[in-house]
């Protein structure tokens, strides 16, 4: 599904929340995982 503006988002995430949150966890996964990989390279 292709997003293209603030208020698409705001519309798909007031009709599935759910899909907003896992959204939200993959994120911080990535980032998390980048961070980690960041400081094995220390």
């Amino acid at each position: 599904m292709l997003i293209d503006s603030y208020e698409q988002i705001g519309m798909f995430i007031k009709s599935d929340p759910s899909i907003y949150k896992a959204l939200l966890l993959n994120i911080c996964k990535i980032m998390n995982q980048k961070e980690i990989t960041y400081y094995n390279k220390k």
